[in-house]
């Protein structure tokens, strides 16, 4: 059974929670289509970097990888990036993109990701 907030079925917009939920922060992730799979893309996190072989493996991938980024900062003693909004998200991503000459092989899904706590 998937996680709360985990499902099979992606859509194209973000989820209507805000960044910060309960004292939780979230950042919008892209789930980008890539040959059946799912490239993920952090409009806030530019070392973030990672995949997933169907849709909930790649939400699984995106929780890892946000985790990941967040020790770094913390780690390095940096601030968090302020999550972006979803305009400025499809913006980044769509710049992006088009750097590397990228064509999506579907619609792009946005997501919020829960920072993980300490």
């Amino acid at each position: 059974r998937p996680s709360p907030g985990l499902t099979d079925n992606p859509t194209t917009s973000s989820e209507e929670l805000p960044p910060q939920h309960c004292g939780i922060m979230k950042y919008l992730i892209a789930f980008i289509p890539d040959g059946g799979k799912f490239s993920l893309f952090s409009p806030d996190f530019p070392e973030f970097d990672s995949c997933g072989d169907d849709f909930h493996d790649a939400m699984h991938m995106a929780s890892d990888c946000l985790r990941i980024c967040v020790e770094e900062y913390r780690r390095e003693g940096r601030a968090l990036p302020e999550p972006c909004d979803e305009e400025t998200a499809r913006k980044r991503v769509a710049s992006a993109l088009a750097e590397v000459g990228f064509v999506p092989e579907g619609e792009i899904t946005y997501r919020h990701v829960p920072v993980p706590t300490e």
